[in-house]
């Protein structure tokens, strides 16, 4: 091999020495930062490497030493340290993992709710659950339900009993997948629609868990009947002090829950209570079916402020205990369920008026076609006598019927108004001191039909009274007097008995014209309509004559329908029936078996029937009355005229 070619080996070999031991350098200083076994290496007492490159004759001319390169210690302990801790955190949070996998506390490890009757009557017994139930794996520590309940709510008792008062419940432990309860029990005494919101909370600890969890529920409870038929009456005006009275009327409705409530009222100190004697809240410890009354008598000592009211309010009381033993005390408190609250007009002049609609010196609610009865009494409360009195009574309604009025007094009807002076009312020309009389008039609310394109906000009767000496009424911008007569909803009942229905099939049985000693049964058809207001405790009647049979054959809408044969009395009830909902109805059936003695006889089938409910919005009782029907079946179009006995 030539000289050349051996150089060129040589120098190939040289490069190929330096190439390996360069990666082989890097390579042992990336080992470094991350293996441990790289210790050895630099704890080895290695001699330095001399690398010897020869020229072109091949004799040394350059040597390069690369010495053993020594580590910090210090910086060895901190990589070694940070390289150990990242090492026991990934262990400590796969741990962790593993531990928890399947089973982390959640919402579905825990079922928790409260459930109670959606709606309720005042005073009637309410019975809640409060339900708990541990869906995991492991048993649940130191639990503790809490529990806050609404206003209105009176607190009956509860299973198990609360720990403290009557809030707090606790559990030592709630085994896995095991489940409890608390029931508790109580009445709600609040206003019609006033809502009942009940909230319930658990808190817990899972057993090996440090950490506090929770969960919790509600529920609402809407009161939907008071159980009496309440009505107040006010006077909207007072003379100063001239005494006036203040009536509550209540009783029972069909399904009632309060046998005794108090009666509260609340006044300015310019107002002076005479009747009852003794201070309020005043005790009522019996309610019947029958219409009872209580009164509050009162005056004004001095005109009060612009703007104050007197405030009527009904209540069940709850006696609520404090303290233990001797030190044991009762305090007493009134949940409202009723209230009237109105600004009274005061006046120092010397007429004192007052007028009245259909009996009540407030605003009574009245149905479509009944008449208004209005009575104006005046009596002069000065010492000298007042002379050219001029009284004027506004009536701003589209809904009365003018053509309807009837004024023995035949005063001045002008623009919605009638003006009575000396030349319609003698006495008017002059009123002694302490004279007094009275005069009245009356107009119809106009019927249903005619007011159908009316708006139900304008179905009310406006009515202002007032007076002046020697001068004529510009206006009743501010009148002494302002009565507000609401109209109730169009509550409609229709009535039918038919053999034939109105498709004209035939859904009686027998012989018709009824024939002795044969039996015919009829359906009779009960239709109850409503579009302006909601309505509450609905409920139609009507008894049967002795010789009518019930079938017990029934398809209605609503509560449920009764018979009973001892009183011969059909009863259908309906709780409500909103002013957008469809028709409520009612299909039965009867039946005759006519004797000797009916031959040629017309036979009443169903007595009047009488209607009663009440109006949500207006808070007045609508009552009707609808037809008795007979044989004569005027209803039905097919079987009409066909009902003398043969």
């Amino acid at each position: 091999m030539s000289k050349e070619v051996k150089k060129n080996n040589k120098e190939s070999e040289s490069d190929d020495c330096d190439k390996n031991f360069s990666e082989l350098l890097k390579e042992r200083e990336k080992k470094e930062d991350i293996d441990e076994s790289l210790k050895e290496i630099f704890e080895a007492e290695e001699p330095a490497v001399v690398i010897a490159s020869k020229n072109k004759d091949g004799y040394n001319d350059n040597m390069k030493t690369i010495e053993r390169r020594e580590i910090d210690t210090w910086r060895k302990i901190t990589r070694l340290f940070f390289a150990l801790l990242t090492v026991l955190a990934g262990i400590s949070w796969t741990s962790f993992l593993i531990f928890n996998q399947g089973s982390r506390l959640d919402t579905k490890d825990i079922e928790f709710k409260i459930s109670g009757p959606e709606t309720a009557a005042v005073g009637q017994e309410l019975i809640y659950e409060i339900q708990y139930k541990n869906l995991s794996q492991y048993n649940l520590k130191n639990a503790e339900i809490s529990l806050n309940y609404p206003d209105g709510f009176i607190f009956f008792d509860a299973v198990p009993e609360p720990e403290a008062g009557k809030h707090l419940w606790k559990i030592e432990q709630i085994d896995a997948k095991r489940s409890g309860r608390v029931e508790f029990k109580g009445k709600l005494a609040a206003p019609v629609d006033a809502k009942a919101i009940f909230s319930a909370a658990i808190t817990y600890r899972p057993e090996n868990f440090s950490s506090t969890f929770s969960a919790d529920s509600g529920l609402t409870t809407t009161v939907n009947s008071l159980g009496l038929n309440i009505a107040a009456e006010a006077p909207y005006f007072f003379n100063l002090n001239e005494e006036g009275e203040i009536l509550i009327k209540y009783a029972k409705q069909k399904e009632n829950f309060i046998d005794s409530f108090s009666v509260l009222f609340a006044a300015g100190e310019n107002f002076a209570v005479s009747v009852p004697k003794t201070s309020g809240p005043w005790a009522i410890n019996e309610v019947s079916d029958k219409q009872e009354k209580f009164s509050v008598k009162g005056k004004f000592l001095k005109k009060p402020a612009e703007g104050e009211k007197l405030k009527l309010s009904l209540a069940i009381p709850e006696e609520i205990k404090s303290g233990e033993g001797a030190e044991q005390k009762t305090q007493t408190k009134n949940h409202v369920f009723y209230e009237y609250e109105w600004s009274p007009a005061v006046a120092e002049g010397a007429l004192n008026l007052s007028l009245t609609v259909n009996g009540a010196n407030a605003g009574k609610p009245a149905n479509f076609g009944d008449a208004l009865n209005f009575v104006v009494h005046y009596k002069n409360g000065s010492e000298a006598a007042l002379k050219n009195i001029i009284i004027m009574a506004s009536i701003d309604s589209a809904a009365v019927d003018w053509k309807t009025l009837q004024d023995e007094q035949k005063g001045e009807v002008k623009d919605g108004s009638i003006i009575w002076t000396k030349e319609q009312i003698k006495n008017l020309g002059e009123i002694k001191a302490g004279a007094e009389d009275s005069f009245g008039f009356s107009l119809k609310i106009k019927t249903r039909e005619q007011l159908q394109d009316i708006a139900s906000n304008a179905l009310s009767v406006q009515t202002a009274l007032d007076y002046s000496i020697d001068s004529a009424l510009k206006g009743l911008e501010n009148p002494l007097i302002k009565i507000t007569t609401k109209i109730n909803s169009d509550l409609n009942f229709v009535n039918e008995v038919r053999y034939f229905d109105r498709s004209n099939i035939a859904v009686g049985e027998g012989p018709l014209p009824p024939k002795v000693g044969q039996k015919t049964s009829f359906h009779v058809y009960w239709t109850l309509t409503n579009s302006r207001h909601d309505l509450e405790n609905i409920e139609v009647s009507a008894s049967l004559p002795s010789y009518v049979a019930w079938e017990d054959n029934i398809n209605a809408a609503g509560d449920g329908v009764s018979y009973s044969a001892g009183e011969r009395l059909i009863s259908w009830k309906i709780s409500s029936l909103d002013a957008v909902a469809q028709p409520a109805t009612l299909d039965f059936v009867i039946s005759v078996t006519p004797q000797a003695s009916d031959k040629n006889k017309i036979l009443t089938l169903v007595n009047q029937p009488q209607v009663t409910a009440r109006d949500k919005e207006t808070g007045g009782a609508i009552n009707l009355t609808g037809k008795a029907k007979t044989t004569i079946l005027e209803d039905d179009a097919v079987g009409k005229g066909q009902g003398k006995v043969e």
